[in-house]
């Protein structure tokens, strides 16, 4: 059953593809089903975007390997700069943004990266929820702090496994 919340996922790559592969270093063989992931994060609420933001490997047309199977599926944009720097300001003004025009009630932020923490204190600020969703090693404690609440990968590793 889906819920009237509407919530819209922001995926900063890098971050998400480094607590994997550092959570994958203590699981032999880890890797994470894009797809189950999403469903995870959704958990029953009405999903209304789904953005992935990376630096220009996407621009070239290399998209994540494991996200291009799902893409249509999802309605997944990819959002792709020049500089990696770029990518968490690109990600943040998009979360903002959408906020301040009411295109969703639950933004879930996929990284841990602590350089959201103003972003997420103002987006809170004008009444929206904000969830993080990452693996605990690439977890930042101010970062979880200021969110309405977060989601540990480890805790769901299994469901969200490539099996």
């Amino acid at each position: 059953m889906v819920s009237g919340k509407r919530i819209a996922i922001f995926i900063d790559g890098a971050n998400l593809n480094l607590a994997q592969a550092r959570y994958a270093a203590s699981q032999k063989g880890y890797k994470m089903d894009p797809a189950k992931l999403i469903d995870r994060l959704t958990s029953g609420r009405r999903l209304v975007a789904v953005n992935y933001y990376a630096s220009s490997l996407v621009k070239r047309g290399h998209k994540p390997s494991t996200f291009g199977k799902i893409e249509q599926a999802f309605n997944i944009k990819f959002h792709s700069y020049k500089f990696a720097t770029q990518v968490d300001v690109g990600l943040a003004v998009d979360m903002l943004d959408e906020a301040w025009r009411g295109a969703y009630d639950i933004a879930v932020l996929v990284s841990g990266d602590q350089d959201f923490l103003p972003a997420v204190a103002k987006i809170r600020r004008v009444g929206k929820e904000v969830e993080v969703a990452c693996f605990e090693n690439g977890l930042a404690t101010s970062l979880r702090r200021e969110a309405s609440s977060s989601v540990i990968l480890d805790l769901h590793a299994d469901y969200i496994r490539i099996k």
